[in-house]
């Protein structure tokens, strides 16, 4: 059972927490408000996959929120301490039915419940290449996502390795923004 979900610089969303009501969620709003986005984000959190792809393969400058995107740009070109923006979208689950192992305070709100992250940074690993390509930062138009790389995470730090969702879970079919139990 999802309890709520809490994303950062994903499409529309800087900052956007939801919470769930136990029994029905209807998503209500105009086009382009973020109804298949809050979608998207479901499973790409529980899945680290985003239209049938792992994340980390089809990983695209255009996934960032335009605003965080547009702030770090500045920065660079103005010569301040510019943090790469990154991407982190949280879900909580129901603590009565989740796994213990999922439990964990590593999360935005910081609060010690069980839940999953997806999470694209920038990889400590290409740290030398990223300080080359922003040398010139007149030439950075679009985040650098060849230097990132995508964390798909327990709350308790700990990486996913179950790759199956039980049987009782409700799967969601974001090509049709529809629910199935």
């Amino acid at each position: 059972m999802l309890l709520k979900i809490v994303i950062q610089n994903y499409r529309t969303f800087r900052n956007f927490k939801l919470d769930f009501d136990p029994k029905t969620n209807i998503l209500v709003g105009d086009n382009d408000a973020g109804k298949s986005t809050i979608l998207e984000a479901i499973s790409l959190a529980l899945t680290g996959r985003l239209r049938g792809r792992l994340l980390a393969q089809d990983l695209s400058p255009y996934l960032f929120h335009k605003d965080a995107v547009n702030e770090y740009i500045t920065a660079l070109r103005e010569g301040r301490e510019a943090r790469p923006p990154e991407i982190i979208i949280d879900l909580f689950l129901d603590s009565k039915t989740a796994p213990a192992e999922l439990s964990g305070t590593n999360n935005l709100l910081r609060i010690n419940e069980p839940g999953v992250r997806i999470r694209v940074a920038l990889n400590p690993d290409y740290e030398p290449e990223y300080k080359e390509f922003i040398k010139e930062p007149t030439q950075v138009r679009l985040v650098p996502t060849e230097y990132y790389k995508v964390d798909w995470l327990a709350f308790s730090g700990n990486g996913i390795t179950f790759r199956s969702i039980p049987a009782t879970a409700s799967l969601i079919d974001a090509s049709n923004d529809v629910v199935h139990d």
